[in-house]
């Protein structure tokens, strides 16, 4: 026998009809759940959230105009033509990260997604448009600096010159306490500093909290101050000076005009990628063969191969974009092979290594062809 209430919850139930109050409950419940889900997606925490990015052929991407009769280093008198195109049946491509505060539900998000990491970041109080700012800043110098190993290793006569490292921008109360926008720095620990790319290399061998010497121009004052070296987001153990610099009168002797359409990227370690390209264009050789070779990786002038952050993201990356083969620092490699499926990964010191191999590669594919 059932009680008015049972029978009334029974003929609900059988007619597929859940009492009002019911209904009423569970549309609580669920706005309860969307408010909690849309609230935590708008609160930040005090970490990053690292995802793969993008893949980008630079085929359309960097253009070259010889500014003068350009020769090669045989000799040889090379047409405006002859640089329009990258040789081989390939191509080359960049990879880029994605890169944003986290918020509590990116926190979960990472937790159900292998290919998301989430990291502590020390230059998370930095003002969005102060980071794109030094990520702007580090794009262009990498431009320069993948056109100076290029043309090096080409056999073009290329010079950079600068008066100094320009500081646009202070990152890190360290270095506030010493430098100002406009200040030229012309030396740091002891070493000169001509171009931008001079601060890296004084850094060599110090670690972060380690106070250097710097001499600069502020003004028509010549001044020498102690700055208290910062750690880098990327890469823990690699010590910064905390500023955003570019080269104080900046200028590349070279009888080649390289023209850049990069967007929406930033950072340095898309040198490698850009001078792998321009090296093509240049000399005329097949780096790629029939591969799509996907590169990373931050250059030094001297050619020197820097390890970068974000392989295992830049791995996945490369693997969706179809890759062949992945160019990383040798300090990546390993890291990269554990994400990398079936592509081939090249771990390189440097650009002439990274030269060396692929062009091994690129003629033996066209042997067994």
């Amino acid at each position: 026998m059932l009680y008015p209430s049972q029978k009334t919850i029974h003929r609900n139930l059988q007619g597929d009809e859940l009492p009002r109050r019911w209904q009423l409950l569970a549309v609580s419940c669920a706005l309860f759940f969307s408010i909690v889900v849309v609230g935590a997606g708008n609160v930040p925490v005090d970490k990053s959230v690292l995802a793969p990015g993008t893949v980008e052929s630079l085929a359309s991407r960097v253009s070259v105009v010889p500014t003068t009769v350009e020769q090669t280093a045989s000799g040889r008198t090379r047409s405006r033509d002859s640089f329009s195109d990258r040789p081989g049946q390939g191509d080359i491509r960049l990879v880029t990260v994605r890169t944003w505060r986290a918020t509590l539900a990116d926190l979960a998000y990472a937790a159900i997604r292998s290919d998301v990491e989430v990291f502590d970041d020390p230059t998370i109080s930095e003002p969005e448009p102060q980071r794109q700012k030094r990520r702007s800043s580090e794009l262009a110098s990498s431009e320069v600096v993948a056109q100076f190993v290029a043309s090096r290793a080409a056999g073009i006569p290329v010079t950079p010159t600068g008066s100094g490292a320009l500081v646009e921008d202070v990152t890190t109360d360290a270095s506030k306490k010493a430098l100002v926008p406009g200040d030229v720095i012309t030396e740091v620990a002891g070493l000169p500093v001509r171009v931008a790319d001079d601060i890296r290399g004084s850094l060599d061998g110090k670690s972060p909290g380690q106070v250097v010497q710097v001499r600069l121009i502020r003004g028509s004052d010549s001044i020498t101050t102690e700055v208290t070296l910062t750690a880098s987001s990327e890469h823990p153990h690699r010590a910064l000076l905390g500023v955003i610099v570019s080269t104080a009168d900046l200028h590349l002797a070279s009888p080649l005009k390289v023209e850049y359409r990069l967007t929406g990227i930033g950072g340095p370690s898309a040198g490698l990628a850009l001078a792998l390209e321009l090296y093509c264009r240049f000399t005329g050789r097949d780096l790629t063969g029939p591969s799509i070779v996907v590169a990373t990786g931050e250059l030094q002038l001297d050619g020197k191969v820097l390890p970068v952050g974000g392989v295992a993201q830049k791995a996945r990356a490369a693997v969706s974009a179809g890759a062949d083969i992945l160019v990383v620092p040798a300090a990546n490699a390993e890291e990269a092979r554990s994400y990398a499926g079936d592509v081939v990964v090249l771990g390189v010191n440097s650009f002439a290594e990274a030269v060396s191999v692929l062009l091994a590669l690129a003629n033996s594919a066209q042997t067994v062809s």
